[in-house]
């Protein structure tokens, strides 16, 4: 999210929603997360889907509600 390589990161994110293991924070993390790296390689509709996924855990988070709305112009 912060630096390096999305598409690594997606990978990662990705290996940890599989495991199936991750409880609500992390899943929120996680989708926040693969919101931000699909937003840092233009894949605007995954973007936003992964984004949105994040405010149907946390509706009220004022970053995810900004990040989709940046995403959703």
């Amino acid at each position: 999210m912060f630096g390096g390589d999305p598409e690594e990161g997606i990978q990662i994110m990705q290996k940890a929603l599989a495991a199936g293991t991750a409880e609500r924070d992390d899943l929120f993390n996680i989708y926040l997360g693969l919101g931000l790296a699909y937003g840092k390689l233009k894949k605007h509709q995954a973007e936003q889907e992964w984004l949105l996924q994040a405010l149907q855990l946390y509706s009220r988070n004022i970053f995810a509600q900004r990040e989709y709305e940046r995403a959703c112009r």
